[in-house]
């Protein structure tokens, strides 16, 4: 997953159809379900979280939305 604060956000816009400015949370997964990215707007700025797992993947992936880069 190669997208940082400015194209996770235009992906909120442009196919969620959502503000990405809004008091939600927005998660987006790598490929292999490995990787996790969190986007939050906190007022001032976007906050950007990444979680890498080593040896396992996320397991809620198959119930939330994914994108694929």
């Amino acid at each position: 997953m190669r997208k940082q604060i400015d194209g996770l956000s235009a992906l909120v816009t442009t196919q969620f159809r959502l503000d990405p400015f809004s008091n939600s949370v927005f998660l987006f997964c790598g490929r292999n379900a490995r990787v996790m990215k969190t986007l939050y707007w906190e007022g001032d700025g976007f906050v950007l979280l990444y979680k890498r797992l080593e040896n396992s993947v996320f397991s809620m992936v198959k119930s939330i939305y994914c994108i694929h880069n």
